[in-house]
């Protein structure tokens, strides 16, 4: 049981950093306008998709183990 707990306390960490990181990825994607570097604009706005793809992996990582924690009756 312990061991599931660290892992859900591991995704829910690398969650929080996930939508830290993808909101000052969104920042920059929303006011690419005023970044003077082509190479910067496209890191940004390929950096977000990344992002948006891995919290998915992540949040159904999570789904699957709450709701296993929950069949288990813990």
């Amino acid at each position: 049981m312990k061991a599931n707990d660290k892992k859900m306390q591991d995704i829910k960490n690398n969650l929080y950093g996930l939508y830290i990181a993808g909101f000052l990825l969104l920042l920059g994607v929303v006011f690419r306008n005023l970044i003077p570097w082509s190479w910067l604009r496209l890191t940004f706005e390929f950096g977000f998709i990344y992002l948006i793809f891995e919290s998915i992996k992540y949040q159904w990582r999570f789904y699957k183990l709450k709701r296993a924690s929950l069949v288990k009756g813990g």
